[in-house]
C-alpha cells in the first residue's frame, strides 16, 4: 500500500487563496477579466513499503474539471474564454547538487542515468532532470528501482501552485487541481496508485506571509545548508551549477578565473551555486563577486538579515567571495535614494525632484564568467535595462568573457512569480552582440541554459 497526503490532507479538499498583486488578465470587449492568485505552497507526502516494489514513481498535477465523467483542463483551444489555462503548477523535492551518483546494487557498483540527479534525502533513489517539469501542469518523475523503502520513510515534495481566477464566477470563483500518484513496474503499464482534488477558492481576505512561507519550504528541503553538498529543488539550479563548472574547466593550464553573480535570488540557487563551486572547482575560483539588487532582495534580506554572511560559511574560505550592490534610484538633485510614488511619477522624498539615475555598482570589474539566472522580471524594465546592460558590457571587458543565463523555456514554467517576458536573448543579441551556445546537456523540459560571448571580428 501506498499513502499519499497532500496538504496533510489524505482526500481532497478547498483551500483559500487570496488575489496577487500582478499577472492579471484585463477585462475587454471580447473577454472576460480572470484575476491571478498569489503562489501557494502544500507539502506532499508519500509513503508505504509498496514503494520498493516500483521502478519509477510519476507525480502529475494538472489544472482542469470534471466534466462528462472526465477531467478534463481548462483551455481557450476549443473557442472558450476560460482564462484559468493561465494557471501554473510546479513539484519541488531535494535533490543532491552534483549529478556524480553510483549506487550500490547487492553489493554491486553502477552509474546512474546522466539525467538522474540523487535525492537528497533517500538512498539510491533519483530524480530524472529530463522528465521534471513546469507549467500549466507539472510532472517529476522519481527512479526508486534500487531503493528499499521501510514503513517509516517518507518521500517528501512540495507543490506550488498560481492559480487564476474568473473574475465572472465572484464570489465564488474556484480553480481546480488534480494531482495523481502513478507506478510503474517493469513489463506493466503505469499504474494509479493515488488521485486527489484541490479546489483553490479564491479569498483575498487571507493575508499570507509570503517570504516566511518559502523560506521554510527551502529550510525543510534543505536548500539552505551551510555544509555538506546541500541540496537543489528546482532545475534551473542544476542547469546553473553543471554548466558553470563545464565551463570553468574547459578554460586552459588551470587557470584561475574571476566569477560574477548577478543577484535578484540570493536564496536558494545562490546557495547551490556556491556549494557547487566549493566542493568541485574552489581551487579553479580567485574570486566570486556577487552582485545582488537592493530593490529584489530587500524583503528577504529585512527578514533574514545574515543571508550574505551565511554564504561565507557555505563557501568555508575556499575562495575570496565578495558582495556589491546593485544601487536603486539616486536623485540628480540632492544624491538621495528614497522615492516614493506620487500619481503617475517618482518623486525624491528629501527635495521633491522627479529626476534621477540607476547607476552602475561602485565596484564592478570584467570577469570570466559571469552568471545570470531568472534575471528577466528585474532586467525587463525600462530603467533597469539600461542598468543591466551597463553592467554586462562591464563585466564582459575581457575578449574570452563569457556570459551564462538561464532562463525558463516559457512564460508559463515560471510559477512562483510572473512577468510578460521570460528571456533576454534579444538584448544578448541585438544589443550586446553576443554569440550563444546553447547547452544541451542535463536534458530537461523547463528552463534554458545558454552560453554567450563576443562575436570574433574578423580584419
Amino acid at each position: 500500500m501506498v499513502k499519499v497526503t497532500i496538504g496533510g490532507q489524505s482526500k481532497d479538499f478547498q483551500f483559500g487563496v487570496p488575489k496577487a498583486d500582478y499577472g492579471h488578465v484585463p477585462q475587454n470587449e471580447k473577454y472576460p477579466s480572470a484575476v491571478a492568485g498569489e503562489s501557494v505552497w502544500l507539502p506532499i507526502m508519500i509513503e508505504g513499503k509498496d514503494l520498493s516494489n516500483l521502478n519509477t514513481l510519476t507525480i502529475k498535477a494538472l489544472y482542469g474539471e470534471s466534466r462528462e465523467n472526465e477531467f478534463k483542463k481548462y483551455t481557450r483551444a476549443d473557442g472558450s474564454d476560460d482564462w484559468r489555462e493561465r494557471s501554473r503548477v510546479g513539484i519541488w523535492t531535494a535533490v543532491k547538487d552534483s549529478s556524480k551518483q553510483i549506487v550500490s546494487v547487492n553489493g554491486y557498483a553502477r552509474a546512474q542515468n546522466s539525467n538522474a540527479f540523487p535525492h537528497g534525502v533517500i538512498e539510491n533513489c533519483s530524480v530524472r532532470i529530463d522528465n521534471w517539469d513546469f507549467g500549466n501542469q507539472a510532472t517529476i518523475m522519481i527512479d526508486v528501482s534500487d531503493t528499499e523503502f521501510d514503513n517509516d520513510e517518507r518521500l517528501t515534495l512540495s507543490l506550488c501552485a498560481m492559480p487564476y481566477f474568473l473574475e465572472r464566477d465572484q464570489p465564488n470563483a474556484t480553480c481546480t487541481l488534480k494531482i495523481q500518484l502513478q507506478g510503474e513496474i517493469t513489463g506493466s503499464p503505469n499504474q494509479v496508485l493515488g488521485e486527489h482534488l484541490v479546489k483553490f477558492q479564491r479569498n483575498d481576505d487571507i493575508i499570507n506571509d509570503k517570504t516566511q512561507i518559502e523560506i521554510t519550504q527551502l529550510v525543510e528541503l534543505g536548500a539552505l545548508n551551510k555544509i555538506g553538498e546541500g541540496n537543489s529543488i528546482h532545475p534551473k539550479q542544476l542547469l546553473t551549477s553543471t554548466t558553470l563548472v563545464s565551463e570553468v574547466q574547459k578554460v586552459a593550464d588551470e587557470k584561475s578565473v574571476n566569477i560574477a553573480y548577478i543577484g535578484t535570488d540570493t536564496t536558494e540557487n545562490f546557495s547551490s551555486l556556491i556549494r557547487t563551486v566549493k566542493n568541485q572547482i574552489s581551487d579553479r575560483i580567485e574570486t566570486f563577486r556577487v552582485y545582488y539588487t537592493e530593490t529584489w532582495d530587500e524583503e528577504i534580506l529585512e527578514t533574514y538579515p545574515n543571508l550574505l554572511e551565511a554564504a561565507k560559511d557555505i563557501s568555508g574560505g575556499g575562495f575570496n567571495l565578495e558582495f556589491e550592490k546593485i544601487p536603486s534610484k539616486r536623485c540628480d538633485d540632492c544624491g538621495e535614494s528614497d522615492f516614493i510614488k506620487n500619481g503617475s511619477d517618482w518623486v525624491c522624498e528629501d527635495c521633491n525632484s522627479k529626476e534621477y539615475t540607476l547607476p552602475l555598482p561602485d565596484n564592478i570589474e570584467s570577469a570570466d564568467f559571469t552568471v545570470a539566472t531568472y534575471v528577466t522580471p528585474w532586467a525587463i524594465n525600462t530603467e533597469t535595462e539600461d542598468q543591466y546592460i551597463g553592467m554586462l558590457n562591464l563585466l564582459l571587458g575581457n575578449d574570452n568573457s563569457k556570459l551564462i543565463s538561464v532562463d525558463p523555456k516559457a512564460g508559463n514554467k515560471s510559477v512562483r512569480s510572473w512577468c510578460s517576458k521570460f528571456n533576454l536573448s534579444d538584448i544578448y543579441k541585438k544589443k550586446l552582440q553576443l554569440k550563444s551556445t546553447p547547452i544541451t546537456k542535463p536534458q530537461n523540459q523547463t528552463v534554458d541554459a545558454i552560453v554567450w560571448r563576443k562575436k570574433r571580428v574578423i580584419n
